[in-house]
């Protein structure tokens, strides 16, 4: 059996197409069933000192676009780790924002390097919490905070922004503490 050249480039063209639909069907597939890698933070306000401190807030927060882009650099190992919280007061929070429009700089409430710790790992998954005190050396108000990169006073550099509960202003008093704990929570399954 003699194949003729029309044959001949009439299969390869319907291998090439068929190749080429399998491969889009796989692809397809593979989109639709992945899940993304989800980071989730819950945010924590305490006021008080060691066993005496009461939580006086509990939020959930927005990541900004910012820590959205720094969380795509870290996959690939070229991010700064998270370093620092800071406070102040937001009439609103957005994706958008940088920083704190109205960060606290004075009356003990600045920029506070975290301690950062392991709370659990779990096949892949793991929560990190970052925590940080604020001792108020006169009565200050705040209603938010961010977690952020830098120690730098009013770098516009946040992760992300939450409210303490509302956006209600809470009065803290010269000599109080105001401790805030940020549980970002990775899952990568």
């Amino acid at each position: 059996m003699e194949i003729t050249r029309n044959k001949f480039i009439s299969t390869v063209l319907l291998a090439v197409l068929v190749t080429a639909a399998v491969t889009v069907c796989i692809q397809s597939a593979l989109i639709y069933f992945h899940k993304d890698p989800r980071v989730v933070a819950n945010v924590y306000f305490y006021e008080g000192t060691g066993a005496d401190a009461v939580l006086i807030g509990e939020s959930g927060n927005l990541i900004t676009n910012l820590g959205e882009n720094r969380t795509l650099l870290a996959l690939n190992g070229t991010a700064t780790q998270l370093q620092a919280i800071a406070v102040g007061n937001e009439s609103s929070i957005d994706q958008t924002d940088t920083g704190l429009t109205t960060e606290a700089t004075t009356s003990g409430f600045g920029r506070v390097a975290c301690n950062v710790t392991a709370a659990w790992m779990n096949s892949g998954d793991y929560s990190l919490n970052y925590t940080a005190s604020f001792d108020a050396t006169a009565t200050i108000a705040v209603n938010s905070a961010i977690l952020c990169w830098s120690t730098t006073p009013s770098a516009q550099d946040a992760y992300a922004i939450s409210f303490l509960t509302d956006g209600t202003q809470h009065q803290f008093p010269s000599g109080s503490r105001l401790t805030v704990v940020w549980a970002i929570t990775s899952n990568c399954n």
